[in-house]
């Protein structure tokens, strides 16, 4: 079974198997600080191109900061993906672990640099279209510049993606948000990303336009609300979803 365009973006958009600060896909450059914690939980359901196929993608994030620039960290996702208009053909169960490292190596007035090298481990059940069987490896650089009003991103990487169903192995992604501090405890972001066609027959890189909420009511608690859209035929029509963040 092929991976869905919509689980294809959320691994390869903003970075290797990415996974960012909810509902963006682009990473920023922040880390916990040393011996902190996090945890979000976020999912998000699309609804596919030309077709009655709405998935449902979430994630679990755990990352701990290992000195002050570096974090390290964990991803588990669990799927629900439709095949067809048979709901038997629906499958369900956990995809691919990730586990990655984030480096802010650079950081002068407003403006920082970050690296972020990840690996995932071929955990979910291929056969069903939920994982890849093949371990993947990639990096993606990171650019934040701004404060607590605005806040730039952008985001460049590639990923390795190996898999054994003949889609694309080499994905470069890009993209950029901005967040901006609307109210007190109140952002709003806005983003547009891009990233290689998984599909091998496909030379259009599948866009989309991102827009969402974040609501902070203290620094240790984040919830928040987003809505992408497909810009191109090579994206799903759209997606929404929604995030919890609990730092410690």
């Amino acid at each position: 079974m092929r991976i869905p365009a919509f689980v294809g973006c959320l691994l390869a958009c903003s970075s290797p198997m990415a996974f960012a600060a909810h509902p963006l896909t682009s990473e920023d450059t922040g880390t916990q600080g040393n011996g902190n914690w996090q945890l979000e939980v976020n999912a998000d359901r699309a609804k596919e191109r030309d077709t009655s196929n709405a998935n449902i993608v979430a994630n679990a994030t755990l990352a701990r900061g290992l000195g002050e620039t570096i974090d390290f960290g964990v991803n588990l996702p669990w799927q629900r993906l439709q095949n067809g208009d048979d709901p038997r053909e629906t499958q369900r169960g956990f995809g691919d672990a990730s586990i990655f490292i984030k480096w802010r190596l650079y950081e002068q007035d407003k403006l920082s640099v970050a690296l972020k090298p990840m690996v995932t481990v071929p955990t979910g059940d291929s056969d069903k279209g939920l994982g890849t069987d093949r371990s993947q490896t990639g990096i993606n650089s990171i650019a934040s510049w701004g404060d607590d009003t605005l806040t730039v991103l952008a985001n460049a990487g590639y990923t390795y993606a190996d898999n054994k169903v003949g889609d694309r192995k080499d994905i470069l992604n890009a993209s950029t948000a901005a967040l901006f501090g609307v109210a007190e405890h109140f952002r709003v972001i806005g983003e547009l990303g891009t990233n290689s066609n998984s599909d091998m027959d496909s030379a259009k890189w599948p866009a989309f336009a991102n827009v969402g909420v974040i609501y902070s009511p203290t620094d240790k608690l984040d919830l928040d609300i987003g809505y992408r859209h497909g810009l191109n035929k090579a994206a799903d029509l759209y997606s929404f979803g929604a995030g919890v963040t609990v730092r410690w």
